[in-house]
């Protein structure tokens, strides 16, 4: 390619980038002024919609509407969840907005400064939750009053910390730091506030949420699931534009269960959501991956909970992963065929939410 034909290239894309930010910015800008149209029937002060925060901005492909969210902020330290979306049409007309902001949020709040730094706060969280702690080392500093905290020894990642406001149930806006701590030895993602002036637990969510089955072990359904009906199921996921002829032998939906339907072979179960398929990352038209791992999941047994795969992967170069289920044997002895069904479902979950907008 010519010198020429290279620069004109990268002004294009140069151009078309310039093109979509400012597309954002002034989504952005048209938010913000539709914020500042209805303070006063959100009974905001004006104090309220200053220094807003964006939090996230982002526009649909399907139908070009734009979600701008706005974090309301005293000093430029964000409130915990007080949050407004407005959503605009390509058009630039304000379809919905909504708002979680607090009144008069200057008068409410208890300081600006802290008076225990971001490290401490991790070991106070440990403490909470009864977990040994030793010193962290800080790897970047995020911004303004923004860390981010290798891992440690109770975490599996490294921990973000983030000076906020909290709010709390006399009204008022503590100080705080906001962390989040995904637990080595549970399934519990902790997401925490702590008092930035005392240390003490302010808030805190867990991001694991624990589903309980009433009325014994098993429930069966009113209705029935039988393998026709599954059959029927499958067709409706299976592309046109599949390349790799990939099967897999699985409980299929709708059946929820061994209790629900049959062990089938399906094949290519995926939708116009995985274009390539489920082995194929790159669009090239030949599987990238020969185990249960893909772009949208890599699927493998972590018995001693390390993150990583307790030894051999199921593996099949022609993709065909059927492995037989016996309901009698112990769990030992129906991992692959465990694994493949866990491999279906995360990936159809996949394909259906992005039908439903989860792009």
């Amino acid at each position: 390619m010519s010198t020429m034909k290279k620069t004109l290239l990268a002004l294009f894309f140069v151009g078309c980038y310039g093109f979509m930010v400012a597309q954002i910015q002034t989504q952005q800008d048209l938010a913000l002024r539709y914020l500042e149209e209805k303070s006063e029937d959100w009974k905001l002060e004006k104090s309220d919609i200053q220094n807003v925060l964006v939090s996230d901005a982002y526009q649909d492909r399907h139908n070009l509407v734009s979600h701008i969210y706005l974090n309301q902020s005293v000093q430029n330290i964000p409130i915990f969840n007080a949050l407004a979306g407005v959503h605009i049409t390509k058009d630039g007309k304000v379809a919905y907005a909504n708002h979680r902001f607090i009144n008069d949020a200057v008068s409410k709040i208890n300081g600006t400064t802290p008076t225990i730094e971001a490290v401490e706060a991790i070991k106070f969280a440990a403490q909470h939750l009864e977990q040994e702690f030793n010193n962290v080392a800080l790897i970047e500093m995020r911004g303004n009053n923004e860390y981010l905290f290798e891992a440690a020894d109770f975490t599996f990642n490294e921990i973000p910390v983030a000076l906020k406001f909290q709010p709390v149930e006399n009204g008022q806006l503590k100080l705080a730091w906001d962390l989040s701590l995904q637990m080595r030895n549970s399934s519990d993602y902790w997401s925490i506030r702590v008092d930035a002036m005392t240390g003490e637990i302010l808030d805190q969510n867990n991001w694991t949420v624990y589903c309980k089955v009433e009325g014994g072990m098993f429930h069966k359904h009113d209705h029935s699931c039988g393998a026709g009906q599954v059959h029927k199921h499958q067709s409706s996921f299976k592309s046109a534009s599949a390349v790799a002829g990939e099967s897999y032998r699985v409980f299929a939906l709708p059946a929820e269960s061994p209790i629900h339907g049959d062990h089938v072979l399906v094949t290519e179960p995926q939708n116009e959501a995985s274009p390539w398929g489920w082995h194929d990352i790159n669009g090239n038209d030949e599987a990238d991956y020969f185990t249960l791992r893909g772009n949208n999941t890599h699927t493998f047994l972590d018995a001693d909970d390390n993150f990583l795969p307790d030894g051999d992967e199921p593996v099949d170069m022609d993709l065909n992963f059927d492995f037989p289920f016996d309901s009698q044997s112990e769990p030992g002895g129906v991992v692959d065929a465990a694994l493949v069904n866990l491999f279906y479902m995360n990936n159809i979950m996949h394909d259906l939410t992005y039908q439903i907008g989860f792009t």
